[in-house]
């Protein structure tokens, strides 16, 4: 049963999504220190944005894969998302905090603190005015991107939460952990 649903999904399910040809290795960048946690594609699809372990993210031109803007962070990146207007990007740490940076300028705008131990994921809502988080502490945290403010705190996984992530429409959050 396993191999047919593989196959299906291989061969038959074509992604509304994705180009329905076989996808090809276009490029590689080898340019990173340590594992690549999160990779994201500008909204013209111009560039490439990714975070590392290696503390470090980096913006590659697509089409050449040069390396057009890197900067780093006090701790390593378990995750990061990349908002609608293509200038923040959020990441979440080692550390427990998430930081909302500016592209253009290269900068931390905001830290957000709430975590105990590692913030595993971050997901920008689609009008870019809340993030959400999520971590070690089996917390799902919403933020308010403008102030920073902590709007609200969801228990109740058993185990890390290792995904959130919001509806297109931005009314649902969902969260997944190794509680099942």
């Amino acid at each position: 049963m396993v191999t047919v649903v593989l196959a299906y999904f291989q061969l038959l399910y074509k992604s509304k999504r994705v180009d329905t040809a076989f996808l090809t290795l276009q490029r590689m960048i080898k340019d990173f220190g340590h594992t690549v946690t999160a990779v994201r594609f500008t909204s013209n699809d111009s560039f490439i944005v990714s975070g590392s372990v290696d503390k470090t993210i980096k913006i590659h031109e697509r089409r050449s894969g040069k390396l057009i803007q890197s900067f780093t962070q006090p701790e390593g990146i378990t995750y990061l998302d990349l908002g609608m207007n293509d200038d923040h990007i959020v990441t979440s740490s080692y550390d427990g905090k998430i930081r909302l940076w500016r592209i253009s300028k290269a900068s931390v705008i905001r830290e957000f603190e709430g975590h105990s131990g590692t913030a595993w994921t971050v997901a920008f809502s689609p009008d870019g005015k809340t993030i959400a988080s999520s971590g070690e502490d089996k917390l799902i945290k919403l933020w308010d991107t403008q102030t920073g403010r902590l709007v609200r705190t969801l228990a109740g996984h058993s185990l890390n939460v290792w995904s959130v992530k919001f509806s297109p429409d931005g009314t649902k959050l969902g969260g997944c952990s190794f509680d099942r």
